[in-house]
């Protein structure tokens, strides 16, 4: 039977991002989510380019990420991307970095 530290309910951006960082500290973590990757996710699909700043490992995935770049005014400095890629990878990267996985459905 695995034992974990951490266990992650939900591996969306959020949990994802906690699981990678709880995991590359050591923590035997396992992310648990109801539905598998790639999903589909209503939503406004932005995500601020400081959101791939806080992300440097997603920075040589860009062009398979970004789907519209849009420049112009400062604080709206951005793309359009498909949240299911973006999700994806977050998820993805877990693993990288030692985490486990249960998805369902």
């Amino acid at each position: 039977m695995d034992t974990y530290d951490v266990i992650i309910i939900g591996s969306g951006p959020a949990g994802s991002t906690a699981g990678r960082l709880l995991a590359n500290c050591g923590f035997r973590t396992l992310l648990v989510d109801k539905k598998r990757f790639p999903r589909h996710k209503t939503c406004a699909s932005w995500v601020n380019r400081l959101a791939f700043e806080r992300f440097p490992e997603l920075l040589p995935h860009l062009d398979q990420l970004i789907e519209v770049p849009f420049f112009g005014v400062t604080f709206l400095d951005g793309s359009l991307n498909k949240r299911t890629s973006f999700g994806e990878k977050l998820f993805a990267d877990c693993a990288t970095f030692g985490a486990g996985a249960k998805t369902f459905a």
